[in-house]
Order: C-alpha cells, then sequence, then structure tokens
C-alpha cells in the first residue's frame, strides 16, 4: 500500500511539466452503442468535449462525477453542445460493465467507450480518473488533469473557456450566418458567407446532439433552403464548419 502511495505522488509531481500538450489527438472509433465518432469532425462543428478515464473503479469516482457534473450544467445553456465521454482506461472493461458503473453511478447522460484509440497517454502521464476538456476547430485542450488534482470548478471554467474561444474565433474570421425565418416549419433557409476557401458543411444537430442533417456546398456565399419537414417539432442547431472553425445557431422547428 505504502509503494502505491509513493508511486502516485512520483506520477502527481511529474504531471505539471509533462502536461504540456495544446492540442487534442484525433480518433475515429465507435461508441457502446455503435455510433461512430471522430473527434475533430464533432469539435469543428462546435461541440466542446470533456473526456474522463477510468478503471472503472471507486476511487475514479469522484473525478469522473465532477467532469459529468460541470457538463451537465451547461445542458440548459448550451444544449447539445457540451458533450461528457466516459473511457475506460485501456479498454480492457467490456462496454456492459462501463455502462452499468456509470449509469449506476449517476452518469446517464454520457457516452461510453471502450476503445483503445482514446488514449489517456495522448494527453502526458497515465492517472485515475484522468479528466480533459477539448474545443475548437483548433482542437485545443483547456484541461488537463488526473488523480487527485481534478476540481470541478476549473473544470467548468475551462468549459466556459472553450465556448468563448469558438465564438471569438468566429467573430475574428468574420463569418456570418443567419436564419431567414425562425421558427421554421417546412423549409430552413440559411443564409451564410465565409471567407475559407473549403467546402462548407451545414449539419442539423437535435438538442441529444445527434446529427440529423448533412449539407455540403463549395459555394463561397450562398443562401440555401433545406427541406425540414421530416424533422420532428422542437431545438435544433445549425452548425457550419468550413474547415477552419464552426458557427452554430439555434432554431426552433415547429409545424
Amino acid at each position: 500500500m505504502k509503494t502505491i502511495t509513493i508511486i502516485s505522488a512520483f506520477l502527481i509531481t511529474l504531471a505539471a511539466p509533462i502536461f504540456s500538450q495544446t492540442t487534442a489527438t484525433n480518433f475515429n472509433c465507435a461508441d457502446c452503442n455503435s455510433i461512430n465518432h471522430d473527434l475533430f469532425s464533432e469539435l469543428n462543428s462546435g461541440k466542446i468535449i470533456v473526456i474522463a478515464w477510468v478503471m472503472p473503479c471507486t476511487s475514479c469516482l469522484s473525478g469522473a462525477l465532477a467532469g459529468y457534473s460541470a457538463v451537465e450544467s451547461f445542458a440548459t445553456s448550451n444544449p447539445g453542445q457540451v458533450l461528457f465521454y466516459l473511457v475506460d482506461d485501456y479498454a480492457n472493461t467490456n462496454c456492459s460493465s462501463l455502462s452499468n458503473w456509470g449509469n449506476t453511478n449517476g452518469m446517464t447522460n454520457s457516452t461510453k467507450f471502450s476503445n483503445s484509440v482514446i488514449s489517456m497517454s495522448d494527453y502526458g502521464v497515465d492517472g485515475m480518473p484522468k479528466v480533459v476538456v477539448l474545443g475548437g476547430a483548433d482542437h485545443a485542450v483547456f484541461y488537463n488533469e488526473n488523480n487527485n488534482n481534478i476540481s470541478q470548478s476549473e473544470i467548468t471554467t475551462a468549459i466556459s473557456n472553450a465556448l468563448a474561444s469558438n465564438a471569438t474565433g468566429v467573430e475574428e474570421m468574420k463569418k456570418e450566418m443567419y436564419v431567414q425565418k425562425n421558427p421554421v416549419s417546412n423549409v430552413l433557409t440559411i443564409h451564410f458567407a465565409t471567407i475559407n476557401s473549403d467546402k462548407v458543411k451545414l449539419k442539423i444537430i437535435n438538442a441529444a446532439g445527434q446529427e440529423v442533417l448533412l449539407i455540403e456546398t463549395d459555394i463561397y456565399e450562398s443562401k440555401v433552403d433545406i427541406d425540414v419537414s421530416g424533422l420532428q417539432n422542437g431545438i435544433y442547431f445549425v452548425n457550419l464548419v468550413d474547415g477552419q472553425i464552426a458557427e452554430s445557431i439555434k432554431v426552433v422547428k415547429a409545424n
């Protein structure tokens, strides 16, 4: 037991100089519900991703809950934009066990992964638990802590900074997007202008954070009409991504 304590203290001491990575590492894999995720695509679309690695274990719980609670605090102000990923540390716990552990401990609104491509080693020293906050089209790391250093208030601040960074990036790049009519019934008309030369993607995201429509265009400055008659009434987010930054607008679908 003493040996474990000494090793943990040693890792914490090393953490500060090693946690120097400022950009995320991409991954593309399926979650425990067999839904595929590409990290960079999600960050490009304006999502803020909070990842918590767990064994899972009792000692992992407080740190994971700190991350989860911080994410949930944005559920009303930024619905579907701040997401919590619960990841098994070395993918040696099956999805069923990980999901049961997360749900039993109150982290029901989380996406679970048991896949080794989502590696905590990409963010410095491994530790249980480990939490990172990722955001922006530059895929920045806004928070990176493990073991006993995890703080819910600091995670909340990091999420706020990530959201602000998204907004600032849009303003600095002078991108404009607006909808012609809101609420919308059958046809959603979007006006946009972008200074970048990459193809523009318009993603329609529901309140649960799921992509329900995807439209691609290489028009530099345009108006796009999107048939949304097949969507259920409710709140959606239109995310515009042009390869560098993302902008998001909330729309209401109502017949």
